[in-house]
């Protein structure tokens, strides 16, 4: 899975370096050196904005993903200060669990948006409903909340004295 993950992310940021590098170029060879096929170019690659602000979706949830499941997420960790540090990991399982919860309730209400882009029928492009370049949002939210699962599970298990997995 975190092969998968990190091909992913390479593949996607290259991408989306590559296909913005591109824009910007034909942009300023058009506007700057009045190079029409510049502008034609551009026509032809009217799908490549819209590809790279999906593929910054995607990076993230990714990303985010990655980054919980190695412990590197962003935090705002107001509980660390006020508990003392022999109930850190109580404290880091009860957090774990939160988040878990959180995103849970993200990946339901990510479902319902995606129910309704079926709805709408709208093409993302080439004919690829918009919905399914969406699914993202309650897969990547379904995963973080997994792997915050994991984490839970971990100090549950340490704490008892069983194998961490």
């Amino acid at each position: 899975m975190t092969t998968i993950e990190n091909l992913i992310l390479v593949l996607s940021l290259g991408a989306m370096v590559l296909f913005t590098f591109i824009a910007v170029c034909l942009r300023g060879l058009y506007t700057h050196a009045g190079c029409e096929w510049a502008s034609r170019m551009m026509g032809h690659l009217e799908w490549s904005e819209p590809t790279v602000r999906l593929l910054v979706l995607w990076v993230t949830f990714i990303g985010a993903s990655a980054a919980t499941r190695e412990g590197s997420h962003i935090r705002i960790d107001l509980a660390a200060v006020l508990t003392p540090k022999r109930l850190a990991p109580i404290r880091e399982m009860l957090l774990a669990i939160g988040a878990a919860v959180v995103c849970g309730i993200m990946s339901v209400v990510s479902l319902d948006y995606l129910r309704i882009e079926m709805e709408m029928g709208k093409p993302f492009f080439w004919g690829i409903p918009s919905w399914t370049t969406r699914i993202i949002l309650p897969a990547g939210f379904g995963l973080i909340a997994v792997r915050f699962l994991l984490h839970a599970a971990q100090r549950v298990f340490r704490r008892a004295g069983g194998p961490p997995f």
